[in-house]
């Protein structure tokens, strides 16, 4: 296998996208939904509070922590399957999967937060574990590769 083609600083660059990406659908959906009501941080952070919450929900400060390692571990998973070479079976498959499961991920914030609405996040959500779980199972069992199924 030569030089690596996908660095680090790649995978910086595509997060940063994503984050952006992010922001503007949440915004826009605020903006859709009520634009009345602000588009802040404390405006979201008051309305999981307003949630009926199972008793085993982590407090809302656990998710930034958290969906950081998850997502750097991805972008991590997905550069290393990225620099395998080009007929690696499985590797155009696992990387559209992943594909989707960034663009769920980029829609979460909008469906929840945007919309105000836990049925959207919900539906995001299933989505988001179906295709990472199918991601999963071609790294595992068609690329039989440990480190890009340890990734997600």
């Amino acid at each position: 296998m030569g030089p690596k083609r996908y660095r680090w600083w790649h995978g910086a660059a595509f997060y940063a996208g994503i984050q952006v990406a992010s922001f503007a659908l949440k915004t826009a959906a605020r903006a859709l939904a009520n634009p009345a009501e602000p588009d802040s941080s404390a405006a979201d952070r008051q309305f999981y509070r307003s949630e009926r919450l199972p008793v085993f929900a982590p407090p809302g400060a656990a998710f930034p922590i958290a969906w950081s390692i998850n997502s750097i571990s991805s972008i991590a998973g997905g550069l290393h399957v990225l620099n395998l070479p080009a007929g690696t079976e499985g590797r155009e498959e696992f990387l559209k999967f992943q594909g989707a499961a960034w663009a769920l991920f980029s829609t979460f914030n909008a469906a929840y937060f945007g919309l105000r609405s836990p049925l959207n996040a919900a539906a995001v959500t299933l989505l988001y574990s179906a295709v990472t779980a199918a991601s999963l199972d071609i790294a595992w069992r068609r690329m039989r590769d440990p480190a890009a199924a340890l990734s997600l």
